[in-house]
């Protein structure tokens, strides 16, 4: 089977539960816009990436890597300008550049399959730059953590297989191959996060709830229960991560059983963490320049010194891609040790 990544954002809670699954009530939220089918283009976009709110620093924001570890992706504003930019792995060389794409929760849906959010819809779009079409995903704008108008919360894909979550507190699972989205499903609390661990199966965090693992059926269960904020499923589904919120600020990798593998601490809330399929681990911290690797078992990360403005991290074959506004990406050895940089947008 092709090894997997996806890096998601959530908030949610951590410590091990055991309750059983249940069907929440259907919601009463949007109703679902199956039928509707895709339309043509990606959602409307922009040229110039929104100014950054005083006190801020803007940072790569968005890095993506297809299931075969051929292609990398970014939505991050290179320049200011927004723009989807594909990336050639085995060279670094652009493979395609396209202005006035935005938005965010970047995924692979396939192996040259880009999904990501925006508004309330989620944009769809070949690695190539061939068919560009959109799904509206009926989510409803509510504001999120002082954010007005957010719609779509997190997005993860697999397989042409696409699940969203949204402010209304609702989830909804999409097809590609049939365009349609499927009746919401309704979540606890406010979701901020999604992972995918199956066509079926996905684990949503949000506050409060802590962390659900919520099925395509509408049953879901609580696995988490610690407030955390970011919910991550390793390549190859074999590990799962979360990042706590109000425990002491922590990354915990567990097992896809629910086992606490280790725990990692960190100074400032954790803004990009991947998983390999051996659990180990590579992340950012805001508190410091760079970002961050740690080794299976090991209980703290080493420092990685790569350029200002780093804010993503990706593993992909045998190596880490680091996305940073200054020099794009950059790839390192499992060591920390810089191999070379890709072709600057």
């Amino acid at each position: 089977m092709i090894p997997r990544r996806l890096v998601l954002v959530a908030t949610g809670a951590l410590g091990l539960g055991g309750c059983a699954l249940t069907a929440p009530d259907k919601p009463s939220g949007p109703p679902s816009t199956a039928g509707q089918g895709c339309l043509a283009g990606l959602p409307t976009g922009r040229t110039v990436a929104p100014d950054v709110p005083e006190g801020q620093v803007r940072v790569a924001g968005s890095l993506a890597v297809s299931p075969d570890d051929r292609f990398a992706a970014s939505l991050s504003p290179f320049g200011g300008r927004a723009a989807l930019t594909v990336w050639d792995t085995s060279d670094g060389r652009i493979v395609q550049r396209i202005e006035g794409a935005w938005g965010a929760n970047l995924s692979f849906a396939g192996q040259e399959t880009l999904v990501f959010s925006s508004g309330g819809a989620v944009g769809i779009v070949g690695v190539d730059g061939t068919n560009p079409r959109h799904l509206v995903t009926g989510h409803s704008a509510a504001t999120v953590a002082g954010m007005p108008d957010v719609s779509i919360a997190g997005l993860a894909a697999r397989d042409g297989v696409v699940v969203s979550i949204g402010a209304d507190q609702t989830a909804r699972w999409m097809r590609l191959d049939s365009c349609t989205v499927e009746d919401p499903i309704a979540l606890e609390g406010t979701p901020t996060s999604v992972a995918l661990v199956g066509a079926d199966t996905a684990l949503v965090s949000g506050w409060p709830g802590g962390v659900v693992e919520v099925q395509r059926s509408g049953q879901s269960r609580r696995v988490l229960d610690d407030d955390a904020y970011l919910v991550v499923s390793g390549i190859g589904d074999a590990f799962r991560a979360a990042v706590l919120k109000k425990s002491g600020n922590r990354i915990v990798v567990l097992t896809s059983s629910g086992e606490n593998v280790r725990e990692i601490r960190t100074s400032r809330r954790a803004t990009s963490v991947a998983l390999d399929a051996e659990s180990r681990l590579a992340y950012v911290d805001l508190d410091h320049p760079g970002f961050f690797i740690s080794a299976p078992g090991a209980d703290e990360g080493v420092l990685v010194e790569s350029a200002e403005g780093t804010g993503a991290v990706a593993f992909t074959g045998g190596s880490v891609l680091s996305c940073s506004l200054t020099t794009g990406i950059e790839r390192w050895s499992l060591d920390g040790v810089a191999l070379g940089r890709f072709e600057t947008p």
